[in-house]
Parts: C-alpha cells; structure tokens; sequence
C-alpha cells in the first residue's frame, strides 16, 4: 500500500472512530486514574494498541503520585518495536477518558510527540474536551 493510499484511507469518520474505540478499549486496562489508551496504526494495517501505566515499584508511587509513569504513546511504540513492526510513517490515535467517562485532552506531550516524530510517526489523532483533532508531524 502507498504511503498516500494509506492517509486517504482516514478520510471517513467511520475509520477514526474505530481507531479511537481501539484506543479506548486499550485504556480500560490502565489502573491509572485517568485512563489513556493508544492505538497505532502502520502502513501495512497492523494495529498496536498500549496504555498508561506506573513503570515503577508502587512504593515510589505512593510517595509522589506524577513519577512513574510510563505514557500510552511511549508504551505502544515499545509493544510496535518489541513484535517487529515497523512504525514508520503510521498514524497514533490516543484517548482520554475521565473518570466521569467523558473524553478529555489527550494532546501527546513535547517528549512524546518528539519521540513520535523521531520513530516516524506522521499522523496523531488525540481527543480533546469537544470531541478530537488530528495534527500531522
């Protein structure tokens, strides 16, 4: 498939949401309280999906809640990289959901988006409080 082919095939408001119901089912595993799930998407249609998750001993957690955590888009690249699926020029989608269950802003940080970039990611999809964006990188 080509590279134009596959961001042509994002076209429908069908094919987001299932990416982002791919991403929100990958965030019902998170223990965090506020859930994020990801979902990418390659070039050759394989789909990784990853959460939000503490990468440190619980202890560490309980002494400062911010540290120790490993996020949804970081978690997906290494579940991309550790099967041997190449990430290159797919497309992220991430979402955030409160503990009310409404959707909330889940633009990737400056790390992630940097890392994002540097993978090859060309595509992120990201809820917002309204509903969600699309930005390329």
């Amino acid at each position: 498939m080509r590279v134009e082919d596959f961001f042509a095939s994002f076209n429908t408001e069908a094919d987001v949401r299932r990416y982002f119901v791919e991403a929100k089912d990958a965030g019902i595993a998170s223990k965090m309280r506020e859930p994020i799930g990801a979902c990418l998407v390659t070039t050759k249609g394989n789909i990784v999906t990853g959460y939000n998750m503490r990468k440190m001993h619980p202890y560490v957690h309980r002494i400062s809640p911010t540290l120790g955590s490993r996020h949804a888009e970081i978690q997906t690249i290494i579940r991309c990289l550790a099967t041997r699926i190449d990430p290159t020029n797919g497309t992220i989608f991430v979402y955030r959901q409160n503990r009310l269950k409404n959707i909330g802003m889940a633009r990737p940080c400056f790390f992630c988006e940097k890392t994002l970039r540097k993978i090859g990611i060309k595509n992120m999809f990201y809820t917002t409080h309204t509903g969600y964006n699309m930005e390329r990188l």
